[in-house]
């Protein structure tokens, strides 16, 4: 089934408020969102580890003023069907690029945060026509802390620095997913070495954190930037890990002002 953008208002705006659908994949009925007008190449936001695409409303409105704006919950987590096994990192991009052209688009924009940055920057890596530009949210994970003894202490940490109101959110979305799929999707994540891949990657991509990010060092965003062949980098303050829901505008803006560059 494929994707048909919402019409805009009577006053010509468009809608910016997200509307759900499925799309059907290998037996699996895979849940996404819409917002923004028809026309042009879409901006497709791709959620983290444990988390569905709803996180991302606050900044698919934002985005939706400018853009076509798509968002998925991969099988497995969200409103999706989960998959016989865990996805790994390759086969969590492949799958995306799928879902994508199963809307009718054959390349977009991708917006990731978390774990989705790696998924994102592994389809770039393998399938580069489908990838114009990359902005990566606080994208995981530091080859410094890639152990499970090392990331429980950053999730407490960050735990504490998240705006309250998505916590309902988080603690809705984890219990969906469960902690079986939950313990073996990230160890996918941990033995996925993206710094090896960046420097491969030729999509203009811009790197932004927040300030108070528990997960991701200052350093290591910068470094993420500086390995990128045509890599850039923002910092937002008094934002943690997921900047895009604390500060939807401020990242809004910075994805409309990369984006508008870049054209």
């Amino acid at each position: 089934m494929g994707a048909v953008f919402p019409l805009r208002r009577a006053d010509g705006m468009p809608v910016t408020e997200p509307r759900s659908f499925w799309t059907e994949l290998d037996g699996l009925r895979v849940h996404g969102f819409r917002a923004g007008a028809p026309g042009g190449v879409p901006i497709v936001l791709v959620h983290g580890l444990g988390v569905s695409s709803r996180y991302f409303h606050p900044l698919a409105r934002v985005l939706a003023r400018d853009f076509p704006v798509l968002a998925v919950d991969l099988p497995g987590t969200g409103k999706s069907d989960p998959p016989r096994e865990a996805l790994d990192i390759p086969s969590a991009g492949r799958l995306l690029a799928r879902w994508l052209r199963a809307q009718g688009h054959d390349r977009a924009c991708f917006v990731a945060n978390s774990l989705g940055g790696e998924v994102v920057v592994d389809l770039a890596w393998r399938d580069p026509g489908i990838v114009t530009e990359l902005v990566l949210l606080g994208p995981t994970l530091e080859p410094s802390r890639r152990s499970i003894a090392k990331q429980v202490p950053r999730w407490l940490l960050e735990s504490t620095r998240e705006p309250l109101r998505l916590l309902p959110i988080l603690v809705a979305d984890y219990a969906r997913m469960g902690p079986v799929r939950f313990l073996k999707t990230g160890r996918h994540a941990l033995r996925y070495a993206i710094e090896k891949i960046l420097p491969e990657v030729a999509a203009p991509t811009l790197v932004i954190r927040g300030e108070n990010d528990g997960f991701v060092s200052h350093a290591w965003a910068r470094r993420m930037a500086t390995l990128l062949p045509r890599g850039s980098f923002a910092e937002v303050k008094n934002a943690a890990h997921a900047v895009h829901f604390a500060q939807p505008e401020h990242v809004g803006a910075l994805v409309r002002d990369f984006l508008r560059h870049r054209a």
